[in-house]
């Protein structure tokens, strides 16, 4: 599987097969949304400026759920729990990107 982005850590993570520090995210798969749910929910908001934005509604559980499937070599979700926060921010943006950039930019 094709890996569409990389996340390097501020400091390496221990997982199952040995310390790693970036995690690979690959595209996520239709049954994921039956197995863990929708991982967030997205509504378009008006800013100061006028512009359509984004907000987002994360599903933490559906969330890292998709993370651990999305990862290359998978890692499992309560070691995806062990992330700093910086880095764990920086994972769910890509993801997020990831996941509407491949339904489109209408979501």
């Amino acid at each position: 599987m094709t890996i569409l982005e990389t996340v390097t850590l501020s400091q390496p993570l221990k997982t199952h097969s040995g310390e790693v520090t970036e995690l690979k995210l690959k595209a996520p798969l239709a049954g994921q949304f039956l197995s863990h749910g929708e991982p967030f929910k997205t509504r378009v908001v008006i800013n100061e400026n006028g512009e359509k934005d984004f907000e987002f509604d994360y599903n933490y559980k559906a969330l890292f759920a998709f993370l651990s499937d999305m990862t290359e070599p998978r890692v499992d979700d309560l070691i995806l729990k062990g992330l700093p926060v910086g880095d764990f921010y920086e994972l769910r943006a890509k993801a997020t990107r990831l996941i509407i950039g491949l339904a489109g930019t209408n979501p």
